[in-house]
């Protein structure tokens, strides 16, 4: 495929609809498509064993993408959500296709978080690849974050999840340290990519894609998936709300098992954007809906994901007709490239009809 070349103008139309979305101004609802796998990469997935030249070359090839969807080719320098947690004093380890956290720790009492070291090997061979994507320049390739877990994810890497549970209950104060000290450590990190690669065409680009305006981020709390609302509201909120106050706009990722949570998320004050991520035998769309909907009416944008999470023409037309569009962004998984196009066609025809709407009022 030819690489995406585009003009100024097609760029800043996608940029634009990216930020109606934040905004809650969108003349129809975004739309993200994922085909079906094209075959292996010749590259691995993650970053971390690859050389410098190698990084480039692979970030070149999402110069290709031709999918006609509202994103654009992103390349980013990609060592795994285990980044965190080995910045955080943690072990890790990386297969090629991904990285590993493995716990450091068998108690949160007395488990202890460093201060950010730029020093460290890790990090050392991330910025020399960093700073060599972002001085590669590559047409029409936006440059996006890494994969930022937020604090309650950090300290499951620690801890373990299980652990991490259990020192909720018995060591709490020791965990509020921990988490404490892991959302020190994600500002700093942030910070450091705000230094690096500035703010271009005016915001950032998340590990999912999305550009947002200003100092900008998505953050995953995957672990928000296994308490329930009080105890999200005693460790979880309070860290998270301090990640949305550091930002312009903030996107927090979740999954649907993690919908006990929303009614204390919704309400994090400066958060722009929650993500619920449709996940297999978990809560059906029915309720992911009535979430999302919630979520609008607390004057936020919602995104839900149904990677690898094919759905029905119903299921799509549900959330279409459920939703505000103004405040929409929707993933959807294709079978292949005709259920794309009809996808597409759908999404577009949201803000035909809305203009035929006014029209008649």
């Amino acid at each position: 495929m030819k690489p995406w070349n585009p003009t100024p103008a097609e760029l800043s139309e996608k940029l634009a609809l990216h930020l109606a979305f934040v905004a809650g101004e969108l003349p129809r609802p975004l739309l993200r498509l994922f085909p079906p796998s094209r075959g292996a990469s010749r590259y691995p997935n993650c970053d971390n064993d690859l050389s410098v030249d190698d990084v480039i070359a692979k970030c070149r090839l999402v110069a290709a993408r031709q999918v006609d969807d509202d994103f654009f080719p992103v390349a980013r320098v990609y060592f795994g959500t285990a980044m965190m947690v080995a910045l955080a004093g943690g072990n890790f380890s990386c297969d090629g296709a991904t990285t590993w956290a493995h716990p450091a720790a068998g108690s949160a009492l007395g488990l202890d978080v460093p201060p950010f070291d730029e020093d460290l090997p890790l990090w050392r061979n991330y910025t020399k690849k960093l700073r060599a994507l972002r001085d590669a320049d590559i047409p029409g390739v936006m440059i996006g974050l890494p994969d930022l877990i937020g604090p309650l994810d950090i300290a499951a890497g620690l801890l373990g999840s299980e652990q991490l549970a259990l020192d909720m209950m018995s060591e709490p104060e020791a965990v509020a340290e921990v988490l404490a000290k892991c959302a020190d450590l994600w500002k700093q990190v942030f910070d450091f990519h705000v230094r690096e690669l500035g703010l271009r065409e005016g915001g950032m680009v998340t590990v999912f894609d999305n550009f947002l305006p200003g100092r900008s981020a998505l953050w995953s709390e995957d672990f928000s998936a296994l308490i329930g609302l009080e105890t999200y509201r005693k460790f979880g909120l309070a860290h998270d709300g301090a990640l949305a106050r550091h930002l312009d706009s903030s996107l927090i990722h979740v999954h649907s098992a993690a919908g006990r949570c929303l009614p204390a998320i919704k309400n994090i004050e400066k958060l722009s954007v929650v993500e619920i991520s449709n996940d297999p035998n978990g809560p059906p769309l029915a309720s992911i809906l009535e979430w999302a909907a919630e979520i609008q009416q607390a004057g936020k944008s919602v995104m839900l994901s149904n990677w690898e999470r094919p759905l029905s023409d119903g299921e799509v037309d549900a959330i279409l007709q459920t939703l505000d569009p103004r405040r929409l962004l929707v993933t959807l998984q294709c079978a292949d490239d005709a259920q794309a196009a009809g996808y597409r066609k759908k999404f577009l025809q949201q803000e035909k009809s809305k203009s035929q709407d006014s029209e008649a009022s």
